[in-house]
């Protein structure tokens, strides 16, 4: 099997992401796009009823991506601040680096940052929460729970049930990709939910990281 090749995979990740903006407007502009979905949906007529399942399970997987492609980029920009949070990466898990990426880093510009934060494990909404944990030597969600949303509190009063919801959602995402006849609730309702929690996490990280006083990517 061919050899992976870290380096290009994030050159070629930071040709896709476009313009260099801030990871919460480019999950806006994802979620916008989510948005137009549902609008679509929630007037689909009764006769389309198995389009509509079939679209509506998809949902989480837009969900997914937002959160995976925030975190990553949340992540990198944490290593990346510096201290406390450069040594603190030390001690996440599975990573693996070999010579050869560590000696091709410095050519192609690419940050101890990048590379972390391209390799960590993120297949569930816990994974996340224990990168995060580790990078602030806190727990995560605790403290995002304590940050305010839009003026109606904070987030975990806004979500009591958020660790749940981020939880189902990576759940829901792997099912919709990798089982050929499920047997889950896809609702409407539930994916509504999915997409408000996302909006609310990010806005609750981004409050995390002002408070924290970390810098932007550069």
């Amino acid at each position: 099997m061919r050899k992976r090749d870290i380096v290009q995979e994030i050159i070629s990740k930071r040709k896709r992401l476009g313009r260099r903006r801030d990871p919460a407007s480019l999950v806006e502009d994802r979620a916008f796009g989510l948005f137009l979905a549902f609008d679509k949906l929630r007037i689909m007529p009764a006769k389309e009823r198995a389009l509509k399942q079939e679209m509506i399970r998809y949902i989480s997987v837009g969900v997914v991506s937002c959160l995976e492609g925030y975190f990553r980029l949340i992540i990198r920009r944490l290593i990346d601040h510096g201290s406390p949070y450069r040594e603190n990466a030390v001690k996440l898990e599975d990573l693996r680096l070999d010579l050869t990426t560590i000696t091709r880093m410095e050519d192609a510009k690419v940050t101890v940052g990048e590379i972390i934060s391209h390799l960590v494990r993120i297949s569930s909404f816990d994974d996340i929460n224990r990168h995060l944990s580790t990078l602030l030597a806190t727990e995560y969600f605790a403290a995002l729970g304590s940050m305010p949303i839009s003026n109606m509190g904070t987030f975990e009063k806004v979500h009591p049930r958020g660790w749940q919801t981020l939880m189902t959602v990576f759940q829901d995402r792997h099912v919709a990709c990798h089982e050929l006849n499920p047997r889950v609730p896809w609702t409407f309702k539930r994916a509504i939910e999915q997409w408000r929690v996302l909006l609310h996490t990010v806005e609750a990280n981004e409050a995390l990281l002002h408070k924290l006083k970390v810098k932007e990517l550069r």
